[in-house]
């Protein structure tokens, strides 16, 4: 019998256990409707979205990891914590999981936000624990081959195949979240298990390599800077947030400025966003902004004819303005 089978629960995999209650309290809050409705926002506030994010709102690769999308998908999610986390705490320990875990959920979030609209779930994190598992058969096996026909490698290779068929071929699947956990994972667990040479070839080594922890933490940094410094100045419901913020601080030419850019945006536009941007500068009496930014929610191809006539769309603001969201819509899951 392995020594972790020989310790309660709570002693073998502590963290393991905390994350799946913290997945299911979350849950409840934010999906079951308890607690008087209080936390009614909080899957909002807490999701993986690039806009927030980009404006300040950096603990979002962070608690996008807790919630989830529905009763299937944080019931998956938990099947496959329990399926994976326990056995890979009791192996490396509770420190060396944990630092796996959150690097990885991080790296998918991030990789997420470049690519989706918004995402939620732990299924980037727990794909980094399958990157990890690769890795030390790898380790084990001495070549990526033999990773392939390892008895743990083999299965979770089979499994990475099927979900990533899955994610291309259904809506709401972040494959983007799953692949940077996934090599998130990875890039981790070389830091905190690196493997030996020479004569401890195949074996992991009880200690943490901090030039492999320090190129790990480079990678989770460069992660971030492409999403803030290519992808969100090219992202029109990012560049509609900040022009919301810009008159708000009195900046009006900065505010227009944005507008126009957020009009001439075209990667991974979320119209759904803007047009909340619009609806919030409207309500914060910035009607002329609101108009641009109305203008900047449509398909690129309906744009020339509605700005050529102000009114037309003054008009078409009002009769929909009631209607335009003050939220943003469900996420895809991970």
């Amino acid at each position: 019998m392995s020594a972790w089978k020989e310790k309660s629960p709570f002693e073998a995999y502590p963290v393991a256990l905390c994350l799946v209650g913290a997945c299911g309290i979350i849950f409840i809050a934010t999906d079951a409707g308890l607690l008087d409705g209080r936390f009614s926002g909080l899957k909002a506030w807490g999701r993986a979205w690039l806009p927030g994010f980009a404006t300040g709102e950096l603990w979002r690769p962070l608690t996008a990891m807790f919630l989830h999308g529905g009763v299937i998908h944080v019931l998956v999610n938990g099947y496959a914590l329990m399926a994976l986390c326990p056995s890979m705490e009791a192996r490396v320990g509770s420190a060396r999981f944990a630092a796996i875990y959150f690097g990885a959920g991080i790296s998918g979030s991030l990789c997420s936000m470049g690519w989706e609209h918004a995402s939620v779930g732990a299924s980037g994190a727990i794909f980094g624990i399958m990157g990890a598992y690769l890795r030390l058969a790898r380790v084990e096996s001495g070549s990526f081959r033999g990773m392939a026909r390892h008895p743990v490698g083999s299965q979770l290779l089979g499994w990475l195949a099927l979900n990533l068929v899955l994610g291309f071929t259904m809506p709401g699947i972040s494959n983007a979240g799953h692949l940077g956990g996934l090599l998130g994972g990875w890039i981790v667990s070389a830091g905190v298990l690196p493997a030996g040479g020479g004569a401890a070839r195949g074996l992991i080594l009880p200690v943490v390599s901090w030039p492999k922890i320090a190129a790990a933490a480079a990678f989770l940094l460069a992660l971030a800077a492409v999403d803030l410094l290519v992808v969100a100045p090219r992202q029109d419901a990012t560049l509609a947030r900040r022009a919301v913020a810009a008159a708000g601080r009195g900046d009006s030419a900065e505010a227009a400025g944005l507008a126009r850019r957020a009009q001439e945006a075209r990667w991974n536009s979320d119209p759904p966003s803007v047009f909340q941007a619009s609806r919030r500068a409207w309500e914060s009496g910035h009607a002329e902004l609101a108009l641009d930014l109305f203008l900047a929610g449509f398909p690129p191809a309906l744009r020339p004819q509605l700005a050529a006539d102000r009114n037309r769309l003054r008009v078409e603001f009002l009769r929909m303005v009631d209607d335009l969201p003050s939220e943003s819509p469900d996420s895809p899951g991970r």
